[in-house]
């Protein structure tokens, strides 16, 4: 799973996997040398608010690409955080469509909030999304809530998130997958699928990576096919080892050629600028002028089990007036490993990539009243849930890339 999801806002579209440090530490403020701080008034966001946007999606699957009209509509309510509790949290809900030849729609929900104010700067935090289509529900929960914004926005400021998250997802035909990730990219995951195999009983698939980048398979998924585990070693001296470990205790191996660096899994960076133009591609209506800030993260994420390097590049550009105007997301997954037909190898087998513009078109504010929490409308939180849902439709984790062999 992974590159995190991302919350729901401007576009709720990678809901994101993400964490931080142990103790959330404030945004690190860094103005650039000669540069005076700048920021925005601050915007107060309430129950009852609702957000039109409209839009283009492009994707690409191994070189066959699509495009589609999109359309979305955020509405925001107090509606209680189900998995915690967080009090003065809003749950942004989202719906999605996206038309054309193959319809589909996405219902998303998350849930931010403010963090405490240091040196008058406040945090906005992210503290868990959901994601349904197709009967299908993704849930992403943060033990440590990821910051997504601050206001007040100030050109220069910058932050990063780990990649902490507890990850699970109930497919419509019964499977279920539960996850759990360290702040430097580590996961434990547990694949239970709907039918038995074999004489088994449940049928089940374990992943382990551990940080250093080794990982390894096991489960009655695998062993109904004879096989006890399937280890991949971390890069050592260029090579990874990949090795098969049969029931009846042989094993086979093969040396491949290292395809990513044995450092930290998960890498991000958040940055702040102020009084950037809006770019063309966007075309934001005149009503919210032609500059504003941009929201900036930059995400890539390695997952040695699955064999998958993703990368995300996400924008929100936001104006004093209303908040976010518009958002960019472009995102990429290159697949090195092929399970079903034992392919593995430095030579990538498979790329997705996905790239969405979000435009606003209208906003229906209720107006502040007495307890709103203070909030930029989007602040960079579009970006988190394109991510996730990107990741439900071209990923490729266990179930997937083993199917049912």
């Amino acid at each position: 799973m992974s590159l995190r999801s991302y919350g729901a806002c401007a576009a709720l579209l990678f809901c994101c996997a993400a964490g931080c440090s142990a103790a959330l530490p404030p945004p690190t403020q860094t103005a650039p040398s000669g540069a005076a701080p700048a920021s925005l008034s601050r915007r107060t966001v309430s129950a009852g608010d609702v957000f039109r946007y409209a839009g283009l999606l492009t994707q690409t699957q191994n070189g066959v690409g699509s495009r589609a009209a999109v359309s979305q509509t955020v509405t925001v309510s107090a509606t209680p955080y189900p998995y915690a509790s967080e009090p003065g949290a809003l749950d942004y809900g989202s719906v999605q469509t996206a038309h054309g030849d193959a319809p589909a729609t996405w219902h998303a929900e998350a849930w931010r909030g403010d963090g405490p104010s240091a040196g008058g700067v406040v945090p906005q935090l992210l503290y868990g999304s959901r994601i349904e289509q197709n009967a299908t529900t993704s849930i992403y929960r943060y033990p440590v809530p990821p910051v997504t914004g601050e206001q007040p926005q100030r050109n220069g400021a910058g932050w990063s998130n780990g990649a902490r998250l507890s990850y699970a997802r109930y497919g419509a035909d019964g499977t279920q997958t539960h996850a759990d990730y360290d702040a430097a990219g580590g996961y434990t995951e547990r694949v239970r699928y709907a039918a038995p195999c074999g004489y088994s009983g449940d049928c089940e698939l374990d992943a382990t990576v551990s940080d250093s980048g080794a990982a390894r398979y096991a489960g009655s998924l695998l062993t109904a096919s004879g096989i006890a585990s399937i280890q991949l070693g971390a890069p050592v001296g260029g090579t990874i080892e990949v090795v098969y470990v049969y029931a009846g205790g042989s094993a086979q191996s093969l040396t491949i050629p290292a395809w990513f660096a044995p450092s930290k899994l998960y890498s991000e960076t958040d940055s702040i600028s102020t009084g950037t133009p809006f770019p063309a591609n966007c075309k934001v209506p005149a009503k919210y002028g032609a500059s504003g800030n941009v929201v900036t993260r930059v995400v890539r994420q390695v997952d040695p089990a699955a064999g998958t390097l993703e990368r995300l590049e996400a924008r929100t550009y936001s104006a004093s007036s209303v908040g976010a105007v518009c958002s960019t997301v472009t995102q990429s997954l290159t697949a090195y490993y092929d399970y079903s037909s034992g392919r593995f190898g430095a030579v990538p087998l498979r790329r997705a990539s996905q790239s969405e513009t979000l435009t606003l078109q209208s906003a229906a504010r209720r107006g502040a009243q007495t307890g709103d929490r203070s909030l930029d409308a989007d602040s960079g939180l579009a970006a988190w849930t394109i991510a996730a849902r990107f990741r439900e439709r071209a990923a490729g984790r266990g179930w997937e890339r083993f199917g049912r062999i």
